[in-house]
């Protein structure tokens, strides 16, 4: 079978837990016998915008689109006419049998449309809230508070914080590297990057966005749901939800159920099933992801910072990852060095079986309706004791004593309280590990996804 994928960005461009699975997906898909196509967007300073690379690696054939995001109007974050005619031309010379998308989050919401057109077969996964909150579908506001319920003049208040296009100057920038890279041959691609970075910074950090700015976005942000229930929703044949909690929200945003299924996220864990772990006299505990406040890191170290000297002295704690924010990964160093944590910088896939040996208790304190994080699956496959934030998807992926134990979200003083339990208490550690909870493989997907959205096909009222 012929099978496209479109995802919002594709490794080694970015490396979250979308990116990441979309690729493990595609190569298991080629090792299934399919023919596999990616269809992704880049974010590449010193190339035209919206202009087309192609590649092939890994036996995926994968078309990128250059998207630096200069863009006029935040409509353009999910209404993107400009990239329609490169997605047609990507499904004219794919010929797929079947689309199968991840996100269309930096490339526009009306693909599935086009793709629909054509009269090929559409799923489509759900990762996140992205159809509910634009802000990266985290519904999450910049004060750490959980966005329980849509308030689009809060949203709008909450997106002029969120970087959703380039700074001014920075087309113009791009067209000057562009330029001597043409002209003269002089690369300055790393050096425009950590510019614009620092210029995307200072330009989402004034406090109060004009009046005029916050009626057009709240405006844009009625209308939003409205496209994607309209312009998305009714060309999707079988929408994938990985948890029963997202599912419920997206029912509620108004996908009908019986398009939506629930199906776990599987994973490559051959490197990590009957994984054993290091000896060790104390007890390590570590955290794996992103270092950003919505996976809160912090509330982690707070938490140890409350434990008496003797008990912290009773085992080790070590924060792993990429840091997405310097100023908050300033924040993490200070915690990490008053408490006497250690930091430790991201580490590629090949680490993570050796990481996992020596990790004796794997804490994901994020205060946000996680949805299914890939440390969970992965500490899991390789049973590695969790304990894990009490919201959204976590809470459904580890039960009391199998797999690990749930705490409190947002409140450090019950972490605390838990790895309190835990280094007093090795038998609680032993307990996880007896009663494993099952992992989906990444290849048990690709052998039964595609057929799941074809055989979701089926006449609708129009």
């Amino acid at each position: 079978m012929r099978i496209a994928l479109l995802v919002h960005a594709y490794p080694p461009g970015r490396l979250g837990g979308t990116e990441l699975y979309a690729e493990g997906y595609a190569r298991a898909l080629v090792r299934a016998g399919h023919e596999v196509f990616v269809f992704t967007a880049l974010k590449n300073v010193d190339r035209e915008d919206l202009s087309v690379r192609r590649e092939t690696r890994h036996g995926v054939h994968i078309c990128w689109v250059t998207n630096n995001l200069f863009l006029e109007d935040f409509r353009a974050t999910y209404d993107r006419p400009a990239v329609e005619p490169a997605f047609a031309e990507f499904l004219r010379e794919a010929k797929p049998d079947l689309v199968h998308a991840m996100h269309v989050a930096d490339l526009s919401a009306t693909l599935l449309k086009i793709a629909k057109a054509a009269g090929i077969p559409v799923g489509m996964t759900l990762h996140d809230y992205w159809f509910t909150c634009p802000r990266w579908g985290q519904r999450f506001h910049p004060d750490l508070t959980i966005c329980e319920t849509i308030e689009p003049r809060k949203c709008a208040e909450c997106v002029t914080r969120m970087p959703w296009r380039q700074p001014k100057g920075a087309s113009s920038a791009a067209r000057l590297l562009r330029g001597l890279k043409s002209t003269v041959g002089i690369d300055l691609t790393t050096v425009a990057k950590s510019t614009l970075r620092r210029m995307r910074r200072r330009s989402t950090a004034v406090p109060k966005a004009p009046a005029a700015e916050l009626r057009r976005l709240e405006e844009l942000l009625v209308e939003r749901p409205q496209f994607l229930r309209r312009e998305l929703v009714p060309h999707v044949d079988l929408f994938l939800a990985p948890s029963r909690f997202l599912a419920t929200e997206m029912a509620r945003f108004g996908i009908p159920k019986e398009r939506l299924a629930v199906s776990r996220l599987g994973i490559d864990a051959a490197d990590l099933r009957g994984l054993e772990r290091t000896p060790s006299p104390q007890i390590r505990v570590a955290f794996h992801g992103s270092v950003m406040r919505s996976k809160a890191p912090h509330l982690l170290l707070e938490a140890w910072g409350k434990l008496p000297v003797a008990a912290r002295r009773r085992g080790t704690l070590t924060i792993r990852g990429a840091q997405r924010d310097p100023v908050y990964g300033e924040e993490i160093g200070r915690l990490a060095r008053a408490c006497g944590a250690t930091v430790e910088p991201e580490f590629g896939r090949a680490a993570l079986p050796a990481k996992l040996r020596q990790t004796d208790l794997l804490v994901v304190p994020s205060i946000w309706w996680e949805n299914s994080p890939l440390a969970i699956l992965e500490a899991l496959a390789a049973r590695v004791p969790l304990l894990v934030s009490e919201l959204g998807g976590m809470a459904e992926l580890v039960e009391e004593g199998a797999g690990g134990y749930r705490f409190r979200p947002a409140d450090s003083d019950d972490l605390a309280r838990w790895l309190a339990r835990f280094l007093e208490d090795r038998a609680l550690l032993d307990a996880c590990v007896a009663k494993p909870i099952p992992v989906r493989s990444v290849d048990e997907d690709a052998r039964e996804l595609p057929n799941l959205i074809l055989h979701a096909l089926s006449p609708r009222p129009r």
